[in-house]
């Protein structure tokens, strides 16, 4: 007898394996939607720059170099971004796509590492442990104070889904055979 026998006689999908594919794909859900985080949280925010002469610029800045504002103001009245938080306009503005490229190098490392930690401690305790990190490092970027704080649990939180996403990809294969 062998295994297509076996699942022949006991069934190939049930409600218990209905309910972990479900719990699997919400899981991978959640680690994609940080895929996803640089559009809703980077986005350009509308600011008016003076300089020392009391000159004013809509959203640009003089010679293209957020220092030559004395006063930087941003209309955050409908809405705030990252780019509002910490300034990231003109010279600057490398610095809100670098999140981005942040996370991925994350994404990156993490999956160089987590996999084969999973092979070693097993896939659903390397799932519960990158769920705990992804939920960490976004409660830390959600309060952080600075650039560097924030790019730093991005990076982290990119470590952390990679290593997710893997192990939920694993769990859901072998649970269809």
């Amino acid at each position: 007898m062998d295994i297509d026998d076996i699942f022949r006689e006991i069934g190939e999908l049930g409600r218990q394996q209905v309910f972990y594919g479900t719990a699997l794909c919400l899981l991978n859900l959640y680690a994609a939607m940080h895929m996803l985080q640089y559009a809703f949280v980077s986005f350009p925010v509308a600011f008016t720059c003076t300089d020392a002469n009391n000159e004013t610029l809509q959203n640009a800045c003089f010679d293209n170099k957020r220092s030559s504002c004395a006063r930087l103001e941003f209309d955050v009245h409908s809405s705030s971004s990252i780019v509002s938080e910490w300034g990231l306009v003109c010279d600057e503005n490398w610095r809100s796509k670098a999140t981005m490229s942040g996370f991925m190098a994350g994404v990156m490392l993490g999956a160089l590492v987590l996999g084969k930690l999973a092979d070693r401690i097993g896939r659903k305790a390397n799932m519960t442990l990158t769920t705990i990190g992804i939920l960490t490092f976004n409660t830390v970027s959600a309060f952080a104070s600075s650039y560097t704080l924030y790019l730093t649990a991005k990076f982290c939180v990119g470590v952390f889904c990679a290593g997710n996403i893997l192990s939920i990809f694993v769990l859901g294969n072998e649970l269809v055979g």
